[in-house]
Order: structure tokens, then sequence, then C-alpha cells
């Protein structure tokens, strides 16, 4: 008889992340108010003489918008100081050990949509979303 063994596979809320955007100055995002990020994508092309060419596909990050640490206007400095950014995401489990971690490099922003304000759901949290290209994630 074979003996079954536990998944170490963890799936749901007990997978978290904190997400670190640093430019020149430091970090310019509050961690803590980004609540989702792409894990980077990549596409592969597969020519006919065997080799393969990999390109770097955008992805998309979800951003609070709290009045205290505002958001948007932090993407406008950053935008203002025309540099790219280097973007470290840690995955974390529920006892803090970081258990996958990525760096993607050279990163730019390259759309940034502020959300829509609405005068009757003041209950909702203002949200930033955008759009970062970048040369290469590790």
């Amino acid at each position: 008889m074979k003996k079954q063994t536990k998944s170490k596979i963890k799936d749901g809320p007990g997978t978290k992340f904190i997400c670190d955007f640093k430019d020149s100055t430091g970090t310019f995002i509050d961690k803590f108010a980004i609540f989702s990020i792409d894990r980077p994508k990549i596409e592969i092309i597969h020519l006919p003489d065997d080799t393969k060419i990999t390109t770097w596909l955008p992805i998309e990050v979800q951003i609070f918008d709290p009045v205290e640490s505002n958001t948007a206007k932090a993407i406008y400095n950053h935008r203002e100081r025309n540099e790219s950014f280097d973007i470290i995401v840690d995955l974390i489990d529920p006892k803090g050990k970081i258990t996958e971690k990525w760096e993607i490099k050279n990163a730019n922003i390259s759309s940034v949509d502020l959300g829509t304000l609405n005068w009757y759901t003041t209950a909702e949290n203002l949200v930033v979303k955008i759009q970062v290209t970048y040369e290469c994630a590790k």
C-alpha cells in the first residue's frame, strides 16, 4: 500500500505578498496600499529554425488610493522624475516566511487609470490601476 503524503501547495487566503516599488528616491508607493499585482508574464515565440524569442509582457498593479498617502500624487511625482524603477515582490506564507521572490527590473509605467469618483458610493475605496512594462524579471 502506497503511503499518502500531504501536499505542500497552499492556495487562497493564506498566500499574501509585499510589494516594493523603488526608484532613486527609495520606496515611492506605500507597500501596504498595493493589493493586487500580476506575476511576470512571458510570451515565447518559436521560430522555424528552432530559436525562441521571449518577450516580457506588461503587468497590472492595483493600488488603494487613501487620502493619507495619496497614491495618485506619488505616481505623478515619480512620472516627473522620468526614470525607471524596480519592483520587488515577496510572497509570504501565514507564518511570515518568504516562499517566493520576484525582482522586476527597469520597470516603467505605461498607463494609469486613476479610477472613478462616485458621489453616491462613498464607502468604496479609491483604486489606481497601472500597467507596467519592464526589461526582465528574475
